[in-house]
């Protein structure tokens, strides 16, 4: 089954639970594949979120005649380190440290660090050092947040 099939499957379900669908990625394991879906709530979501979604979650999968019948199904927050998906999640991003991947290499690099300067549409600009790039989502591999620890603790410290 392809992802865009099972996602159409899993993004009521994580509504349904007061959630919001923030990615899903599929590996094959050593024997069976594993899906890894991942939820958010505007006050975050808990732990009683995640076990309560991939609960209803397995029962949908199982019932589904086209869906394989032996996978890993693992549900969590995106967490700290969040990969974005979508370029659209990024928006309450600007100003912060991303590491991104590109598909293919763009000035000899494939791999950075950059601060989100904005984002239009599919299109991010960045600040790469004093240099600024803009590209589309669209050639990203992988595009995940870089937490800056020091003020997440200041800030949960009140300081």
């Amino acid at each position: 089954m392809e992802k865009e099939k099972i996602k159409e499957i899993i993004e009521p379900i994580v509504n349904d639970h007061g959630c919001d669908f923030w990615g899903l990625e599929i590996s094959q394991g050593k024997n069976i594949p594993t899906l890894r879906v991942f939820i958010d709530a505007i006050n975050g979501a808990t732990i009683d979120d995640c076990e309560n979604v991939s609960r209803d979650l397995n029962l949908e999968l199982s019932v589904d005649s086209d869906f394989i019948d032996d996978y890993v199904l693992e549900v969590s927050t995106p967490g700290l380190d969040r990969k974005f998906f979508y370029s659209y999640q990024l928006n309450d991003f600007v100003g912060k440290t991303l590491k991104i991947k590109l598909k293919d290499k763009i000035n000899d690099k494939k791999t950075f660090k950059a601060i989100l300067k904005s984002v239009e549409n599919d299109s991010l600009e960045l600040n790469i050092g004093k240099e600024e790039l803009t590209i589309d989502f669209g050639i990203i591999d992988m595009c995940k947040l870089m937490p800056n620890y020091k003020e997440i603790l200041r800030e949960k410290n009140g300081r």
